[in-house]
């Protein structure tokens, strides 16, 4: 604490009310794990980069945030990236347009899209994936604009990363299918592609082989969203 104030002259935003919010937040730190929110100016940034479409901006701070060294018994620093514009270790300021900017950790939001990961340790972002999926909508019907349209609005209800994709199935795709239980219609197969999921080491959707279980669904030539819903 007294070596965080005893700082306080060696720095400023230039303006008077943001130092004393700064100052005020330093002081206001109970433990050695508590983030150092602080002043940083501009030009310790450097590799920046703007997201498309979005106000968020990522960054490499060179100097990095200021925090407790447990076996070195001191304060240090180490370069990292961070992205401006959420409230976390500092705020800043562009010199060129004199637009203030917060300061936050970078692991909490995608640096695709910026928006905040639902699933920050596995780096899964809900907007993504559902861009992703919404892309591929052209590239795959069962012929049924009912059965299309339904698969689309389950595959736009996902909400985690781990959450099944719901999706049309070519029936090429099934291999060893096989005799059909012609008392529940049930049978199995191997899905030569497989389940689309998502790979929380590649951080991407990816696909593995599969065997799956088919429920042969008969006379559905006037199948209804009520009776989807029903089934699935």
């Amino acid at each position: 604490m007294d070596q965080l104030k005893s700082n306080f002259a060696n720095w400023t935003s230039g303006n008077e009310k943001i130092d004393e919010f700064i100052q005020k937040m330093q002081s206001e730190i109970n433990k050695y794990d508590d983030v150092i929110f602080e002043w940083i100016p501009y030009n310790e940034f450097i590799e920046i980069k703007e997201i498309e479409d979005n106000y968020l901006t990522f960054a490499i701070w060179k100097k990095g945030q200021l925090s407790y060294n447990t076996y070195e018994k001191k304060w240090i620093r180490k370069s990292c990236e961070k992205k401006a514009d959420k409230l976390n270790f500092g705020i800043s300021q562009n010199p060129d347009t004199k637009v203030y900017i917060l300061v936050c950790d970078s692991d909490c939001y995608c640096e695709k899209c910026g928006n905040k990961y639902e699933d920050s340790d596995n780096k899964w972002c809900k907007q993504c994936q559902i861009n992703q999926l919404k892309s591929n909508f052209a590239n795959w019907t069962s012929g049924n604009e009912k059965i299309d349209d339904f698969i689309q609005k389950m595959q736009l209800k996902i909400c985690k990363q781990h959450d099944v994709i719901f999706e049309w199935i070519s029936y090429k795709e099934l291999i060893g299918i096989n005799e059909i239980n012609k008392d529940d219609g049930f049978t199995a197969a191997i899905w030569k592609k497989g389940q689309l999921s998502y790979s929380i080491y590649g951080k991407k959707l990816v696909r593995r082989s599969k065997e799956v279980v088919l429920r042969f669904l008969y006379d559905l030539q006037n199948i209804n969203e009520e009776f989807l819903n029903k089934v699935f």
